[in-house]
C-alpha cells in the first residue's frame, strides 16, 4: 500500500536545517497531494508551532541554536498528540535517552529514502489508530 495515502489527511511539519532535505521532502510530499510546512530552525518552528496545529511533526537533531530534543520538549506543550519523529545523521544513543518523556516516537537515521519516512509515518498512524480503536 501506498504510504502517502495515509499522509493526505495529515498536516505535517518539517524542521531541517539543511536547504536540500527540506526542498527534496517537501517536494515529494506535496507531489503526493501532502501538506507539509518545511522551517530551518527549532525556533522557527516553535513560531508555526504557536500559530497552526500539525498531525505529525519531524524534526532534526542537530540544528543551530537549540536541538531536537529541545525542540521537541517545547513543542509537546502545545502539539499534544501529534506523531513525532527525530531524524539525525550524526547522534549517539545516549543523546537519545529520554526521547518517549518528550513524546518522540520514532527516531529515523539518515540518509534514508522518502519511502522510508512515510513508511514510517504511516505505521506510527497506524499503530495509534489501532489503540484508539481498542481503548474505545
Amino acid at each position: 500500500m501506498d504510504p502517502f495515502k495515509k499522509l493526505k489527511h495529515m498536516k505535517t511539519l518539517l524542521v531541517d536545517d539543511d536547504g536540500l532535505i527540506r526542498d527534496s521532502l517537501s517536494m515529494a510530499f506535496l507531489s503526493r497531494g501532502c501538506t507539509i510546512k518545511a522551517v530551518e530552525s527549532a525556533e522557527k518552528g516553535i513560531e508555526v508551532l504557536q500559530k497552526e496545529r500539525f498531525d505529525i511533526i519531524v524534526s532534526d537533531f542537530k540544528l543551530p541554536g537549540m536541538n531536537g530534543m529541545e525542540f521537541f520538549e517545547k513543542a509537546g506543550l502545545s502539539q499534544a498528540g501529534s506523531v513525532n519523529v527525530l531524524i539525525s545523521g550524526n547522534v549517539q544513543e545516549e543523546d537519545l535517552e529520554g526521547k518517549k518523556a518528550l513524546g518522540i516516537d520514532e527516531f529515523l537515521e539518515k540518509p534514508f529514502t522518502v519511502m522510508t519516512l512515510a513508511g514510517m509515518l504511516a505505521g506510527l498512524i497506524d499503530d495509534r489508530e489501532n489503540v484508539s480503536s481498542t481503548i474505545n
